[in-house]
């Protein structure tokens, strides 16, 4: 089945639950990250472990939302479903296990390529 005949409902549907719980997590790491003052040193580095976590949760779930909300416009604009880079179908199933995907396989096969030779480069400077 070709992904520009899927029924994007579907997919709007978890997309929009996706944000709402990525939202949740925002929230929930902003409050994790509060200061306090405390007297005892050990207790002070915990705290600020459990803001270094906070702070990197938040990180990780501001990244899903912008893939959500790219996902959704993209849905928005009938682009949905095509890779954003060969303009190839996504994939069904790569939707389903992935709503916000941008790439089809091949081309994120390439892109994690490209990332991880990338990376070889910085450790090896």
């Amino acid at each position: 089945m070709s992904t520009r005949n899927l029924n994007v409902d579907l997919y709007k549907a978890a997309l929009l639950a996706k944000a709402a719980e990525c939202k949740n997590d925002l929230e929930g790491a902003r409050k994790d990250i509060s200061i306090e003052t405390t007297a005892e040193t050990m207790e002070h580095g915990v705290r600020a472990a459990e803001r270094e976590v906070a702070v990197e949760r938040m990180e990780t779930a501001y990244r899903q939302l912008r893939q959500v909300e790219s996902a959704l416009s993209r849905i928005s604009r009938g682009k949905y479903g095509i890779c954003l880079k060969c303009e190839d179908d996504v994939g069904q199933k790569r939707l389903d296990a992935l709503p916000w995907a941008i790439f089809c396989v091949q081309c994120q096969e390439h892109a994690e390529r490209l990332r991880e030779g990338a990376r070889v480069l910085r450790r090896a400077a």
